[in-house]
């Protein structure tokens, strides 16, 4: 299979094709939305009823691009909600869901980032399972739901083709749970023309942190390995194109198939750098992520050394451990110069004790916290939380920092 000049290895592309998760990848396939409901609908129809009706989820940017104008025209009737959040919690479900169960809807399709796109799972599994999303309980992966179609607009995450849903309890709290496969995941390049500099930045970085903690996880295996590798192996040659020119077809191509190849070898569970990441709000998921990846990469380094050094090598300039390569990447990247209100909202978690001890009992209730490479005790999470305090920032704003 060969995708922008990238010959994948057969292994990989069988690995794709087993996902649970149907994967249509292509320039303009999203275009095509209406025949794959069809489709959907007949196959769905054969063991439970459903009706013909779509909701679509949408994130408000995306609507004010030429890309929504498009898709919205091939979609054909459907009632349109757009929405907007980071880190959704329950609230935002039950707004959304009150929408959906008001006009009977059956199908949903989700289009967006990560937290629209969990937000999508979320109403297709409470439909089908009233009261238990809510709790978030671990439900087996064979679970049937309402039928699910993503259209992510980044190529980061790769919610598009995982069951986990990210979201905030009562208390602001990250909850991550492996719930609800999507049916069908359109995976077209064509949105990521319309991101910002920084956004393509932290989504492909999103991409990079999730497939090294895959790499090195405990529950890895070949599989998963020939995956995540891949993965980091693309972002590292396609990044640079991209960021030198906006419109780099080939490389957001590239990108976006980055992005697939990590969310599935995710079915290894990640690590620390993940469940310490998702308990600290009002920071880009990316960003947040990546300033706590060297440290982490340090603390597993004596566990997991020769993933790390065959990492290290796939970088033109590197040094002697992955964690300053990865570090002094990040320093030519601008990851480390960001809008001061970001700063500010990192130091104001750093400085709450309260923060710290329950983010510290969250992480070790973490789905991903048992998959770290090597077993982290309760000092060992509120320092690598510290570790932030080191970090070489430069206060910018996001418009001097990250946009060309």
């Amino acid at each position: 299979m060969t995708l922008s000049g990238l010959l994948l290895d057969n292994h990989i592309e069988e690995y794709m094709q087993k996902s649970k998760t149907t994967i249509i990848f292509g320039w303009e396939k999203s275009m095509e939305i209406r025949n794959y409901i069809d489709i959907l609908i007949k196959e769905i129809q054969q063991y439970l009823y459903i009706g013909n009706e779509v909701f679509f989820l949408v994130s408000k940017p995306v609507t004010e691009t030429e890309f929504y104008l498009k898709f919205v025209k091939n979609l054909g009737p459907a009632e349109i909600f757009p929405y907007e959040c980071q880190n959704p919690g329950l609230s935002d479900l039950a707004q959304v869901f009150s929408v959906y169960r008001k006009n009977r809807q059956r199908i949903v399709v989700g289009m967006g980032g990560g937290s629209i796109m969990d937000l999508a799972k979320a109403i297709a599994g409470w439909a089908y399972h009233p009261g238990f999303i809510p709790a978030f309980p671990l439900i087996s992966e064979g679970l049937p739901v309402y039928p699910l179609l993503l259209v992510p607009t980044m190529s980061g995450s790769g919610s598009e083709v995982t069951p986990y849903i990210v979201m905030t309890d009562k208390q602001g709290c990250m909850v991550t749970n492996g719930l609800v496969f999507p049916h069908i995941a359109i995976v077209d390049p064509y949105p990521t023309l319309s991101t910002l500099h920084y956004q393509t930045v932290y989504a492909a970085l999103t991409a990079f942190a999730q497939a090294l903690e895959a790499l090195v996880s405990r529950g890895a295996t070949e599989e998963t390995d020939s995956l995540a590798f891949k993965a980091i192996e693309i972002i590292l040659v396609s990044l640079p194109g991209v960021l030198a020119n906006k419109g780099n077809r080939e490389g957001r191509e590239n990108l976006a198939l980055a992005s697939v190849l990590a969310g599935l070898a995710m079915k290894a569970g990640l690590g620390l750098a993940t469940s310490m990441a998702q308990q600290i709000h009002d920071l880009p998921y990316g960003l947040i992520l990546s300033l706590f990846l060297p440290s982490i990469i340090e603390y597993n380094e004596s566990y997991c050394w020769e993933k790390y050094e065959r990492v290290n090598n796939l970088f033109l300039y590197r040094s002697e451990h992955l964690s300053k390569t990865i570090q002094d990447w990040f320093s030519y990247l601008g990851i480390y110069s960001f809008d001061g209100m970001y700063r500010k909202n990192m130091e104001a978690f750093l400085h709450s004790e309260y923060c710290i001890r329950l983010s510290t009992r969250l992480v070790i209730d973490n789905i991903h916290y048992g998959t770290n490479p090597r077993q982290a005790e309760v000092e060992d999470i509120k320092n690598l939380f510290f570790s932030l305090h080191t970090i070489p920032i430069q206060v910018k704003t996001i418009e001097e920092s990250l946009l060309l």
